[in-house]
């Protein structure tokens, strides 16, 4: 059965990063069959029409990505899809806490927190300033986090990082 790992956070907090470090040790060391979502894909370059902050285009891409993931699995079986994102609003959270009953899914929520100085600091030398609105989605964000999120705290080593995620993937 596959489990669904949600990898949420505001920019610059390590959930790329993070995200394909623990996929590759999962394929490498654990050979498991994992299947990666990047949120922003739908959200922001599939859609030009609209402004990333769109609260349509959040929802666009729910739906694009719930159509991603069955059409993953009926193609081939895979131990673990991961979705990184934002994941912003509440609204888009139900809409993913629906799919999941839905259809039964095993899933983790995982929210990457880092303090908002960290965060500027690492948008300006690792992402070129990437993030005009960086407060503004940390503050949506932090506005509702869910209670069975497991929260992560990404100021440490990324070792470390990824050693604490992986015990609550497993635990």
């Amino acid at each position: 059965m596959v489990k669904l790992v949600f990898i949420r956070g505001a920019p610059a907090v390590g959930k790329t990063t993070i995200t394909k470090e623990i996929i590759k040790l999962l394929k490498v060391e654990r050979h498991l069959h994992c299947a990666y979502i990047l949120e922003d894909d739908f959200r922001k370059q599939m859609q030009f029409k609209y402004k990333a902050r769109d609260l349509i285009a959040h929802k666009n891409s729910v739906e694009l990505i719930k159509t991603v993931i069955l059409k993953l699995l009926e193609l081939d079986d895979y131990d673990i899809i991961f979705i990184e994102g934002q994941f912003r609003y509440k609204d888009i959270l139900d809409e993913y806490a629906v799919f999941l009953d839905n259809n039964k899914f095993d899933s983790i929520m995982f929210q990457f927190q880092l303090d908002i100085e960290e965060m500027k600091k690492r948008d300006i030398n690792l992402r070129n300033k990437k993030s005009k609105d960086i407060v503004e989605v940390k503050t949506d964000i932090d506005s509702y986090i869910p209670e069975n999120a497991i929260i992560i705290d990404t100021k440490n080593q990324l070792d470390d990082v990824i050693k604490e995620v992986l015990k609550n993937l497993f635990e």
